[in-house]
C-alpha cells in the first residue's frame, strides 16, 4: 500500500529529469521484489487494499507506457514477474498490457534495456498462453516483426537471448504465425538459442524452433537463398546451435575445435529435449542429398562432428 502510494504521489507531479523519477522506480522495483517473494500470495495482498488494490492495474499500464525509460523498464519488468507468479491478476488489462509490451520491443524507439525486458516479460506471458492463440493474435504478427530485427540486426548481450527465448514461446502458442517467417529468422534464432541460459528459457526455445521447423521444413532451404549462403552453411548453424547443450557456450568455439576434451551429456533434466533433437537430426539428414550432409559434416568444428557422430548418429 505505501508503496503504491508513493507512486500514485510521484505521478502525480509535474516532473523533469529522468532522476526525479528515482522514487517511482524504487517503488517498482520493490513491489517487483514484494512478487517474486509472495509468489502468488501477492493477489491476496491487493485485494486486501481497497483504496489501492483497485489501481494496480491502471497504474502498471500507465507506467509501462512511460516515456522515461528506467520507469517503463521497472514496469516492464513488474508486468513479467505478475504473469509468472499470479497471472490472473493481470486479465482485466492483459490486452493492453500486450500491446504496451510489444511497442517497447521497438528497439528503434527504446533503449535495449526496455526492449529486453519487454521481450521477457512477453515470454511470460506466453508460457501461460500455451493451448491459447487468441491471447497472443491481435499482437503476434507485430511482434514477430520486432523479433525478427532483434534476432537479426542487434548485438546485445541479454537481449538476444531474451529474443531467442519469446520467439520459441511465441512459437509454441502460435506456430503458424512463426512457422511463416521462419527463412528469415533461422540463422539469428539458431545464434541465440545457443547462448541463452536459463533452463526453462531455453527449453522453450528449442521445442519452439522443432515445432515450427516441422511445419515448415522447406525454411532451410529458402534461409540459404535469402541470405545468399548455402544448404551446409544453415545447416552447420543448426546443428552447432544443438552442439551448445553439450559444450560450454562461451568456451564454445575454441572448444568445439578441440579434439582432445570431451562433451558434455544431454541433461537428464531434458530427455524428453534431447531425444526430440536426436529425431530432428536424423529427419534433417534423411531430408538432403548426401552429399550435401557429407559436406556440412566436413564444415563442423571437430567436437561437433564427432558429437553429431556418436551421439546423433549422423
Amino acid at each position: 500500500v505505501t508503496t503504491l502510494r508513493l507512486i500514485d504521489h510521484s505521478d502525480s507531479q509535474a516532473m523533469s529529469g529522468s532522476e526525479l523519477y528515482d522514487p517511482i522506480v524504487c517503488a517498482l522495483d520493490l513491489l517487483d521484489s514484494m512478487v517474486e517473494g509472495l509468489g502468488v500470495s501477492i493477489v491476496d495482498v491487493v485485494s486486501r487494499s481497497k483504496r489501492y488494490g483497485p489501481q494496480v492495474l491502471n497504474v502498471l499500464l500507465s507506467l509501462v507506457r512511460s516515456h522515461v525509460d528506467s520507469v517503463r523498464m521497472s514496469a516492464l519488468g513488474l508486468f513479467g514477474d505478475l504473469a509468472k507468479q499470479a497471472p490472473m491478476l493481470l486479465e482485466p488489462a492483459l490486452p493492453q498490457l500486450l500491446l504496451e509490451a510489444v511497442r517497447s520491443t521497438n528497439i528503434a524507439q527504446y533503449s535495449p534495456s526496455v526492449c529486453a525486458n519487454a521481450v521477457w516479460a512477453l515470454g511470460e506471458v506466453f508460457v501461460q498462453c500455451k493451448g491459447n492463440a487468441a491471447i497472443v493474435e491481435p499482437i503476434a504478427s507485430d511482434l514477430q516483426q520486432h523479433l525478427l530485427g532483434l534476432l537479426s540486426d542487434v548485438e546485445v548481450d541479454g537481449l538476444v537471448e531474451n529474443a531467442a527465448a519469446c520467439m520459441g514461446r511465441l512459437a509454441l502458442v502460435h506456430p503458424d504465425v512463426v512457422a511463416k517467417e521462419l527463412s528469415r529468422s533461422l540463422p539469428g534464432w539458431c545464434s541465440a538459442m545457443g547462448k541463452v541460459t536459463d533452463a526453462s528459457e531455453r527449453r522453450d526455445a528449442f521445442n519452439g524452433f522443432l515445432t515450427v521447423v516441422y511445419s515448415n521444413p522447406g525454411a532451410i532451404e529458402q534461409a540459404a537463398t535469402l541470405f545468399r549462403r548455402d544448404t551446409e552453411s544453415i545447416l552447420g548453424i543448426i546443428l552447432s546451435s544443438i552442439a551448445t547443450w553439450h559444450i560450454p557456450n562461451p568456451e564454445f568455439h575454441s572448444f568445439a575445435q578441440n579434439d582432445q576434451q570431451g562433451t558434455q551429456p544431454f541433461p537428464n533434466s531434458e530427455a524428453e529435449l534431447g531425444s526430440s533433437l536426436r529425431q530432428f537430426v536424423v529427419d534433417m539428414k534423411s531430408s538432403v542429398d548426401p552429399t550435401v550432409w557429407q559436406q556440412t559434416n566436413v564444415r563442423l568444428p571437430t567436437q561437433v562432428r564427432v558429437l553429431m557422430r556418436d551421439v546423433y548418429g549422423c
